[in-house]
């Protein structure tokens, strides 16, 4: 067995992919706008030339092997022929594997137990032709149920008409546009507003990304290749984000859904800001108010604030703190408080290879505080 998560692991590592979200943690570098480096207008997914090429430049790649050497430049997939600027069909591809090593509680006694976890391995990439863009990425979903096997499955897909470098337009299953965009779904500030992993939904959003504005406004309907029709959600949701020199992004987001038994409305500041030298801060506040026929409507909390420091180009350390707590309305008792305290890093091993450990104290509602640690192996091109 052991020799086979050793197997694993290298095969992982030594894959050619690239990273499947954004890092807000990059306001040290100065980056206020995720599109910078992205296709998607609000961040995350596969990364762009200049993504690409940004991140060799932080990150210099010091292995001499061929299929490196072949792959270090990434294809520009804009459109547009670069030497006469006419339109030109464009296609540039990607991979990104995520794996996890951790330690977590057993299911009876919270004792820490070892877990080997593959997180993700998606194939994707983008095409485009003058102002058309799509953009796509499959790989195996996780069983949700025993006895249930993998499958395939496409988090994201959508279609992008740009009319400007500005303006642009896209339908298809997305990340709704809310707060910051925090790779670690985990986090209370997206698991708790229903963000997760497979937390997309079917919509057509409307994007202005300029030097100082970045806004985003979408109608969605629910997730059309998994729910149930009466579980589907119908709803707005809009984020405005005012970005100032490439010190701070500055934003407010609201969501309205309503499906046949349900319905949330949540809200978000959130904001993004370079400190003191290569230093920074996260910090998001949300509420959400969620309602279900028979059921008495919740409210909830949940905040989340992250200090980091680049002590090098490549290696950004921080801590973090994630709280949330669920009361019923009119008064009832708390439902849930819930506290957790982090502390990680984020090392650029190489420009296509991340390791990120951490260390994680949470506190369990039934029995107290518990102690976890993880490491996250990213490859990615």
């Amino acid at each position: 067995m052991t020799r086979h998560l050793a197997i694993i692991a290298a095969l992982a590592v030594t894959v050619l992919a690239r990273a499947a979200q954004a890092y807000p943690s990059f306001i040290a570098k100065g980056y206020t706008n995720c599109v910078s480096c992205h296709y998607s207008p609000t961040g995350g997914g596969f990364a762009n030339a200049y993504g690409t090429g940004t991140q060799q430049a932080f990150f210099p790649d010091v292995v001499e092997a061929d299929i490196v050497a072949r792959h270090r430049e990434k294809a520009s997939v804009t459109g547009y022929d670069e030497t006469t600027g006419e339109p030109t069909f464009q296609v540039g591809l990607g991979v990104d594997t995520r794996i996890m090593f951790a330690t977590v509680p057993a299911e009876d006694d919270m004792s820490a137990g070892f877990s080997f976890i593959p997180m993700l391995f998606e194939v994707g990439g983008v095409a485009a032709y003058g102002k058309i863009l799509a953009y796509g990425a499959i790989g195996p979903k996780a069983p949700e149920a025993e006895g249930i096997g993998y499958k395939v499955f496409s988090r994201e897909h959508w279609l992008q008409f740009r009319f400007t470098d500005a303006l642009s337009v896209r339908g298809g299953r997305m990340v709704l546009p809310f707060g910051i965009r925090q790779p670690d779904h985990t986090a209370f500030t997206r698991s708790t507003l229903g963000f997760g992993y497979y937390g997309q939904s079917y919509a057509a959003e409307a994007d202005y990304v300029s030097e100082r504005l970045a806004i985003a406004v979408a109608g969605f309907g629910g997730d059309l290749a998994e729910q149930p029709a009466g579980l589907r959600e119908r709803g707005a949701v809009g984020s405005f984000t005012f970005n100032v020199d490439g010190r701070a992004a500055l934003g407010v987001s609201g969501l309205y859904g309503t499906a046949d038994l349900a319905r949330r409305t949540a809200g978000a500041l959130f904001a993004r800001l370079r400190l003191l030298g290569a230093s920074y801060l996260l910090a998001e506040v949300d509420v959400l108010s969620r309602s279900s026929t028979g059921l008495p409507t919740h409210t909830t909390m949940a905040t989340y604030a992250r200090l980091g420091w680049f002590v090098l180009e490549s290696l950004d350390v921080y801590l973090e703190h994630d709280w949330r707590q669920v009361e019923a309305a009119r008064g009832g008792a708390d439902a849930l408080h819930q506290n957790r305290y982090l502390a990680g890093a984020s090392w650029w091993v190489l420009p296509w290879l991340e390791l990120a450990p951490q260390l994680r104290v949470e506190r369990f509602p039934a029995t107290g505080y518990y102690t976890a640690g993880f490491l996250q192996f990213h490859a990615y091109y």
